[in-house]
């Protein structure tokens, strides 16, 4: 069996130089980057960050049209209250107007009340007064 192992030892053999040579090559390699590398400076790089023009143009004629805006908006909102304010006396006056046709009406059928009630019809028949001369000296009497 020694003679199957011993191949497969070389191979790792191999393979634990060829891992070595690479670990020393990357240590090299950091060694060799953190020479090269210069120290810091705490200066701050100066950055200047600004909007495409387009986008300013359009935002300072959007600037420009607020006032035309907020003085519609202004118009807009007087004319909302002014409507309302209209809206809210119509309203008054029709309550108002109802209040006052309801007095009617009650009015109205008190006085159908009045004219449908039954009333008493009185018909005059003539009347004749008959005079006697009787000697026992009766006055005269109604007859019908």
């Amino acid at each position: 069996m020694p003679e199957r192992t011993a191949p497969l030892l070389r191979l790792l053999g191999e393979i634990k130089k060829a891992l070595n040579r690479l670990t020393e090559t990357i240590s090299e390699y950091e060694q060799s980057k953190s020479a090269q590398k210069k120290p810091e400076t705490d200066t701050v790089p100066k950055v200047e960050v600004g909007l495409p023009p387009e986008i300013t143009e359009y935002c300072r004629s959007e600037q420009a049209d607020r006032r035309i805006k907020n003085k519609r908006d202004k118009i807009r909102i007087r004319l909302e209250v002014t409507g309302i304010l209209v809206a809210l006396a119509i309203a008054y006056l029709t309550f108002r107007s109802l209040i006052v046709f309801n007095g009617q009406l009650i009015v109205m059928k008190q006085q159908t009340e009045i004219s449908e009630r039954p009333w008493l019809s009185v018909e005059p028949k003539p009347i004749r007064l008959i005079y006697v001369d009787e000697p026992g000296g009766e006055a005269g009497s109604l007859g019908t």
